[in-house]
């Protein structure tokens, strides 16, 4: 499993700082209505599909195949298990959380011109994650090693 955060937590940051604060624009302006929502949130995939998603089912389909399991030396559910923390991991720390706050700070700002502050809040917030991604990844890659030695 933490071999999955691990890769979860490296995400596609182009893919990342394009598709969250474009989520977060969409829903954080005030004044737009609620059906937003659902355009924010299908952003929010695609962007992750574009990124990281296809890397994920194309591991998925090596799984399936037989071709290649995603941890050595394991059983074939442990494979499953770390490509949905993957899969998790990735969609919510590289696309839903800078969305959700740009998001969130946009529908704060009352002077028209929340969708601005939405934008530039989720693309730092993109921006943070991605370079806590490397040092993040190395950690769990070493709690993995540490665990699967027992």
């Amino acid at each position: 499993m933490f071999e999955g955060l691990a890769l979860g937590v490296a995400f596609n940051p182009l893919a990342s700082i394009v598709g969250a604060p474009l989520a977060a624009a969409l829903y954080g302006a005030p004044r737009r209505g609620r059906e937003h929502h659902a355009w924010a949130v299908a952003t929010v995939a695609v962007a992750w599909l574009v990124g990281d998603g296809f890397r994920v089912m194309g591991r998925l389909r090596d799984v399936l195949d037989g071709r290649g399991l995603l941890l050595a030396h394991a059983p074939a559910w442990a494979s499953y298990v770390a490509l949905a923390a993957w899969a998790i991991a990735g969609l919510a720390l590289g696309y839903g959380v800078p969305a959700a706050l740009g998001a969130y700070v946009g529908r704060r700002v009352v002077r028209g011109t929340g969708w601005l502050s939405a934008i530039a809040v989720a693309a730092a917030t993109s921006a943070a994650l991605a370079a806590l991604a490397g040092p993040a990844s190395a950690w769990l890659e070493r709690l993995a090693l540490i665990v699967s030695r027992g």
